[in-house]
């Protein structure tokens, strides 16, 4: 007798890069399929929303729990926002 497939918790992320040197306009937007929503999340900056904003350049590890009865998927992933490449002349470091 087989095993019934798994139930997966799949997750995307719409990344916006931070725009300038030092910037704090990086965006990340989560797209999480499968499970069973509603979903919860869990950043490592401590917001619960499903997009954050006004990010600076760095690592942001996500936690995301599903609704799934009796036991609930988990899925955690780390996305990067990147900055761009200091220039001379045109940035300033503060």
């Amino acid at each position: 007798v087989g095993q019934p497939n798994q139930p997966v918790l799949n997750l995307g992320a719409n990344v916006q890069q931070v725009t300038k040197y030092n910037g704090a306009d990086g965006q990340i937007a989560l797209n999480v399929t499968g499970g069973t929503p509603p979903y919860t999340y869990l950043w490592s900056t401590g917001s619960d929303a499903p997009i954050l904003r006004r990010l600076r350049a760095g690592t942001y590890s996500v936690t995301v729990t599903d609704n799934s009865q009796p036991t609930k998927l988990v899925t955690t992933q780390n996305i990067v926002v990147a900055e761009p490449t200091f220039v001379c002349g045109v940035d300033s470091v503060r």
